[in-house]
């Protein structure tokens, strides 16, 4: 079982046994989201949501057509 330390708490937050980058998982402990950022050592990194809300546009469709170009 890979494990890895939770950024905010030190706490080992429990991967699975294949980990992967980009994986997401959440300590039981403080409840932070974080995702899996390097794997060795296993690094993991919390999610920031504040990124998300100054997204604007229509990401689905603008990749929609860039996929359809190929």
């Amino acid at each position: 079982m890979a494990r890895g330390l939770c950024p905010k708490c030190d706490h080992k937050v429990e991967l699975g046994d294949d980990p992967e980058i980009g994986q997401r998982c959440q300590c039981v402990i403080c409840r932070a989201d974080l995702v899996v950022v390097w794997l060795n050592p296993i690094e993991l990194s919390t999610i920031d949501y504040e990124d998300f809300d100054k997204f604007d546009g229509d990401f689905y469709g603008e990749n929609f057509q860039k996929i359809r170009r190929k």
